[in-house]
């Protein structure tokens, strides 16, 4: 079950979001100001934390740094219900999974919600596959130090990450496996 931190300090905002995402099926936490938002969600035990803009001395830009730096895995979403579109590409910039503005519907937010899980979840996995990739493949299995040998190896690592489709050809026996 995933578990989500709501970030607000207006009350009945924070308490009905609840409700609503405790009725989906999720494990809420909640947190009544900023501090006590990034307190709790760079601790890291959250997949998803909904946060709002604007609150007392510490802001939702101040939960989402916290949260980003303590757990970059940990998605975070902004509601607003002032939103900008300068506000909104800083949320981005700094992080932020998404931004939704206030008023919105139940089923929005939970699309939004279902979307960052997705996209923890799916990151959660690459980073798993990376580290088997790096362990199976390893460079010191690579047997030559000559200069086209290390030019090949750098093109590997700047095409490694991309979905580019790679032919590797020549003479039988020199090493293209």
């Amino acid at each position: 079950m995933a578990k989500l931190l709501i970030v607000d300090d207006q009350r009945n905002m924070r308490t009905t979001l609840a409700m609503m995402l405790r009725g989906a099926g999720f494990e809420v936490d909640e947190a009544q100001s900023g501090e006590e938002g990034a307190e709790r969600g760079g601790g890291g035990a959250y997949d998803v934390v909904l946060t709002d803009l604007r609150m007392g001395s510490k802001d939702g830009m101040d939960v989402l740094r916290a949260v980003k730096t303590a757990q970059p895995m940990t998605e975070v979403i902004l509601m607003t219900a002032y939103g900008t579109i300068e506000s909104a590409v800083e949320a981005m910039r700094v992080g932020a999974f998404d931004y939704i503005q206030k008023p919105f519907t139940e089923q929005e937010l939970l699309v939004k919600v279902g979307k960052a899980l997705d996209n923890r979840r799916l990151a959660s996995e690459v980073a798993i596959l990376a580290v088997e990739f790096k362990d199976r493949y390893k460079f010191e299995n690579i047997v030559g130090h000559s200069h086209s040998v290390r030019e090949v190896l750098g093109r590997i690592v700047r095409i490694a990450p991309t979905d580019a489709i790679v032919l590797i050809t020549g003479e039988s026996g020199t090493g293209k496996e």
